[in-house]
């Protein structure tokens, strides 16, 4: 993959790259991600850049033959085109180097390029949380200091779905905490809140909605849509494992699911805090 083939990289402020490796025989021990995560974000926000995530539990195929993992990262757009010999830009050559000397020997088998598809969503996602900043930020200000049991290190995901040239739709996600309806000897999902509009379903019968009924998102859920509703509903939600439905015939935990509505994002912002302390986010 090259600038050539792709020109739309040079268009965004931050382009993702891809660093991955194939592990056919299962030589890397479990793990990886979180052995490896703390120290590339130190070294990747040291370069000016962003680690994004690790995948370290998926197979091309399911077998152990497919196995691969591979790590995310945000280069800003001057890295990107400031380039080595290889070709490589030259802060993502040192977070290689870095890997390189986490995993065991053996493992030659590296793809390291921009990622295309991801590089859109991103620079989609940083549109959409622009757009509904009156929305997010009080949210941010509200809940961010009161997150815990891990959930405190991790972003708030703004995502694109589906666009097309009349929609762009997308999500936001806040982790909270691990979820209390789940037995203690299992692992706990997490507890996320969800802030966007009420959409109407309609809105997922074009072709940005047909997009994102592929990733599983629904009208029900709260979205980030462009063009804004005018007037929006405002909406926030949270839903514990399971909740349970028509298609749950043996429940591990009590479900629930939590909905909030409101004309003034701020206002909704502080009754969802308030009630979110109540429920969970006391503190211990």
């Amino acid at each position: 993959m090259n600038d050539e083939e792709h020109p739309d990289l040079l268009e965004y402020d931050w382009v993702v790259w891809e660093l991955e490796v194939r592990d056919p025989r299962l030589l890397t021990p479990p793990g990886v991600g979180e052995r490896t995560e703390q120290a590339l974000t130190e070294l990747a926000g040291g370069l000016g850049c962003v680690f994004d995530h690790c995948v370290d539990d998926d197979s091309y195929d399911g077998s152990d033959a497919g196995t691969y993992y591979a790590w995310l990262v945000r280069v800003p757009q001057a890295e990107h085109r400031r380039r080595g010999a290889d070709g490589l830009p030259l802060v993502v050559t040192p977070l290689w180097e870095f890997l390189r000397t986490q995993l065991p020997a053996g493992l030659d088998a590296w793809t390291v390029t921009p990622h295309l598809d991801l590089s859109f969503r991103r620079t989609a996602g940083d549109l959409l949380k622009d757009a509904y900043a009156d929305l997010l930020d009080p949210f941010e200000v509200a809940l961010l200091g009161s997150r815990r049991e891990g959930a405190e290190r991790i972003e708030p995901l703004v995502k694109m779905w589906g666009a097309d040239n009349d929609y762009v739709i997308g999500t936001y996600a806040m982790l909270l905490a691990r979820d209390p309806d789940v037995p203690a000897d299992e692992s706990a999902p997490w507890l996320v809140l969800e802030v966007g509009v009420t959409a109407d379903p309609s809105l997922l019968t074009s072709p940005a909605g047909t997009q994102a009924q592929r990733f599983g998102v629904s009208a029900p859920a709260p979205l980030l849509l462009l063009p804004r509703p005018a007037p929006p509903v405002w909406t926030a939600s949270v839903t514990t494992y399971p909740f349970t439905n028509d298609h749950s015939s043996s429940p591990r935990g009590v479900g629930a699911r939590h909905r909030w509505t409101a004309a003034d994002p701020a206002q909704l912002a502080a009754r969802v805090a308030r009630d979110l302390h109540a429920l969970w986010l006391r503190p211990h």
